[in-house]
C-alpha cells in the first residue's frame, strides 16, 4: 500500500494495548519496533526435532524400483594413495551378490579429470536411467575444501590431480529415476544442499561425515564398511524396503562409539516428494518378494493437499509422533488414500507475523526513503499477509487512529502442524475430475 513518508519519531508495535520495545529495525535512520524474539518461538533446530519424531513414525507407501544400477568412481591407483580398490572390490561384490544391484566401476586417470568424470555421469546415465529405476552413485577417496569441494587423488596439497563436482553434477540433475549420491570423503557434507530442483524423481547425497569433518581411511572403521554393515542388516532382518534415511540412521549407530564422524542425508531437490527407498533386487522367496512388492511406483506429476493441524495448546515434538502414527494408519489400511505424508512445518499465528514484519523490514532498508511501497508515517498501517490471515499492524501509537487498529495484532494462537499429504498422480485423476 502507498503511504506518506515516515517522520522521525517514536514508533512501536501495538499488541494487546501494550507497545513492544525490543528488536528494533531502522528504516532511513528511524526506529520500527517489531514483535519479541520469543513469540517467534519455533527455531530451525526445533523444526528438525519435530521433523525427526514425525519422520520415525510416519510410515509412508514404500516406492518400488523395477531395477537398480550403482557406480563407483575412484582413481586410479597411480593416484590413489588410500588403496581405495581394494575396498571398493569388497563393495562391489557385495553390491552385486548381496543386494542384486548391476553395478559399474569407474577410476579417474591423470588426463583431464574433470572431462573424464562428465564421461563417467553421461555414459552412465543413457545406459542405466530409466523410469523406476534406482541410481547409486558412490565416490571414495580425497576431497579438499578450497571455497567449493574439489575431489582429489591424493592427500597432497600440490596435487595436480582434483577435480570440481558441482561442474559434473548437471549430468545427473535431470534423471527419471531416483538419485542416491554417496561420498566417502572428507568435508562430504559440504556438497549437499537443496542446491537444484529436478522436479523429477528425487535427488539425494549421502555424506561419509560433516563440512568441516574428516572421515577414516578405508578399513574397519571407514564409512563405507559401515554403509555395507548397515545395508547387509537391513536384508538379514528383512527389514526392507527401507528409506535412504533409515539407512543413514543406522550407519550412525556404528560410528556411535568413536564419535569421530557424522553421516549426513541431503535433500538436493526440495521439491521432491519423499525420500528414496532401497529394497534388494534378488530376492528368491514367495515371502520376500512379496514383502518388497509392497511398494509402488512413483510418478512424477503427482497432486497434494497440505492441511493444518491446530492444538489449542503448547506443541511437544511427541505431538508430532502422534500425529505420525494416525496417519500412518491411513496410509497403511487405505488403498485409495495418499502414498506421502510429509511434515511442512511447526508455528503459530505471532511467529508468523513475526516472520513477515522482519521481511518486510528488511526489505524496507533496501529502499530509499519515500518509496512507496515500504514507507510509512504517523497515520500509516502495515498490512501484511500470512497463512493465518491478513493481520493490520499498527505502527503509530501516538495517533488519534490507535483506537481503530491496537488490537488488530492477533494474540498467541494455536500453535499449528502443517502437514503435506501427497495425493495420486495427475495422470491417475478419474476423467471429468
Amino acid at each position: 500500500m502507498s503511504s506518506p513518508n515516515l517522520n522521525q519519531g517514536d514508533f512501536a508495535l501495538e499488541k494487546d494495548g501494550r507497545s513492544e520495545s525490543s528488536n528494533p529495525f531502522f528504516q532511513n535512520g528511524t526506529e520500527i519496533l517489531a514483535p519479541s524474539e520469543t513469540d517467534a518461538n519455533f527455531t530451525p533446530k526445533d523444526l528438525a526435532l519435530y521433523k525427526q519424531h514425525f519422520n520415525d513414525n510416519m510410515q509412508n507407501k514404500p516406492v518400488k524400483h523395477d531395477k537398480a544400477y550403482a557406480l563407483l568412481v575412484s582413481w586410479h591407483t597411480d593416484i590413489d594413495d588410500l588403496n581405495v580398490k581394494s575396498e571398493f572390490d569388497i563393495l562391489e561384490t557385495f553390491l552385486n551378490r548381496v543386494y542384486g544391484f548391476k553395478v559399474r566401476r569407474e577410476q579417474l586417470g591423470r588426463e583431464k579429470p574433470n572431462h573424464q568424470l562428465n564421461q563417467i555421469l553421461s555414459s552412465f546415465m543413457y545406459e542405466c536411467d530409466e523410469k523406476d529405476s534406482l541410481l547409486i552413485i558412490y565416490y571414495g577417496g580425497h576431497a579438499r575444501n578450497e571455497n567449493e569441494i574439489h575431489l582429489a587423488g591424493s592427500a597432497s596439497q600440490n596435487n595436480p590431480h582434483n577435480l570440481v563436482w558441482s561442474k559434473a553434477e548437471q549430468n545427473i540433475s535431470g534423471a527419471q529415476g531416483d538419485i542416491l549420491v554417496v561420498f566417502d570423503c572428507c568435508y562430504a557434507g559440504s556438497f549437499g544442499g537443496t542446491k537444484v530442483r529436478a522436479s523429477r524423481p528425487n535427488f539425494e547425497f549421502l555424506a561419509a561425515c560433516g563440512e568441516q569433518e574428516v572421515a577414516a581411511v578405508p578399513g574397519k572403521t571407514s564409512f563405507t564398511t559401515a554403509f555395507m554393515w548397515a545395508m547387509k542388516d537391513f536384508k538379514e532382518r528383512e527389514e526392507y524396503p527401507f528409506t535412504s534415511r533409515q539407512l543413514v540412521d543406522r550407519i550412525k549407530t556404528r560410528f556411535m562409539d568413536e564419535n569421530t564422524q557424522t553421516p549426513e542425508l541431503q535433500v538436493r531437490d526440495p521439491q521432491a516428494c519423499g525420500s528414496i527407498w532401497i529394497t534388494p533386487q534378488n530376492l528368491s522367496t514367495p515371502i520376500q518378494e512379496r514383502v518388497a512388492s509392497q511398494g509402488e511406483h512413483r510418478r512424477a506429476h503427482h497432486e497434494y493437499i497440505d492441511l493444518r493441524l491446530n492444538f489449542y495448546r503448547k506443541l511437544e515434538p511427541v505431538d508430532a509422533a502422534n500425529v505420525a502414527k494416525h496417519l500412518t494408519r491411513l496410509v497403511r489400511d487405505e488403498d485409495d488414500f495418499a502414498k506421502e505424508i510429509t511434515l511442512i512445518n511447526v508455528s503459530n499465528p505471532t511467529a508468523d507475523i513475526v516472520s513477515h514484519w522482519r521481511k518486510q523490514a528488511r526489505r524496507g532498508l533496501k529502499r530509499k526513503s519515500g518509496s512507496s511501497e515500504f514507507s510509512l508515517s504517523s497515520n500509516s498501517v502495515l498490512e501484511g499477509t500470512t497463512c493465518t490471515g491478513t493481520p493490520t499492524i499498527c505502527v503509530s501509537p501516538g495517533t488519534d487512529d490507535i483506537g481503530k487498529y491496537k488490537n488488530s495484532v492477533p494474540k498467541l494462537g494455536a500453535p499449528t502442524l502443517g502437514v503435506l499429504y501427497g495425493g495420486r498422480s495427475a495422470r491417475e485423476r478419474p476423467q471429468g475430475s
